[in-house]
């Protein structure tokens, strides 16, 4: 039985990844790692252990069988637009700290698990439209994640063919996180018409992707950045 392990899955794309996840797969277990269990506490086939991130305390991977872990979803995340000249260094600090640091920290734990693995782990990341176009009031997240979306093709090359490492860079979506903006009508507007599709992502538009990277429909791919993005990209 494939074992999949989460960080952040109580709400948002990380949560409509599981759903999906677990529907595709009907013989895989996931493990969460998040804050706040959402409906992952009492589910039969979702381990959730209660984990921040950005704490210090070691990971608990004991109750993730080696052998059958096949991927991993690093999702937490940060949204902070404003214009550069009023961010400071620790507004800097703060979205690397949770976006790339943290994430590196979570890989150096699981990649060594990864080698004990009898599969070919699939670790996908989140990047954003950002990091790849530039986009006013962004410079802060979209440095973070373009840090993340090189970290991701490096260890692509490095841990080849044993494991692969891909990215999902998605635009806008309708989120507890981007509530701030999607939750106001005229920005919401002004949103889906710089969209060419004329509309912001929701989870499972994001979700979808996701679960094709942890899938073997993907396994020729390693190094990359799916873009679900409504078009903005273009």
């Amino acid at each position: 039985m494939k074992h999949y392990v989460f960080f952040g899955g109580s709400h948002g794309i990380a949560h409509a990844s599981i759903e999906k996840l677990l529907e595709r797969e009907a013989q895989c277990r996931v493990t969460v790692f998040s804050r706040e269990a959402g409906p992952w506490a009492v589910h039969d086939r979702v381990s959730w252990k209660c984990f921040d991130v950005l704490s210090d305390l070691p990971l608990d991977l004991s109750s993730v069988d080696p052998e059958s872990f096949a991927g991993c979803v690093y999702a937490p995340g940060s949204i902070q637009l404003r214009p550069f000249t009023s961010l400071k260094l620790d507004d800097f600090r703060r979205d690397f700290e949770i976006n790339y640091f943290s994430c590196v920290r979570v890989l150096q734990a699981l990649v060594p698990l990864a080698k004990l693995s009898k599969l070919t782990p699939s670790f996908v990341v989140f990047s954003s439209v950002a990091a790849d176009n530039g986009l006013p009031m962004h410079s802060s997240i979209a440095s973070a994640k373009a840090a993340l979306e090189g970290l991701s093709r490096s260890l692509a090359a490095e841990y080849a063919p044993r494991m692969r490492f891909n990215c999902v860079a998605p635009s806008l979506t309708e989120t507890p996180l981007s509530e701030s903006i999607t939750s106001k009508e005229a920005s919401r507007k002004a949103s889906e018409e710089r969209h060419p599709l004329r509309r912001i992502g929701n989870a499972s538009d994001i979700a979808s992707s996701v679960v094709f990277l942890l899938s073997e429909e993907s396994s020729w791919m390693t190094g990359q950045v799916l873009r679900p993005d409504g078009g903005l990209s273009l």
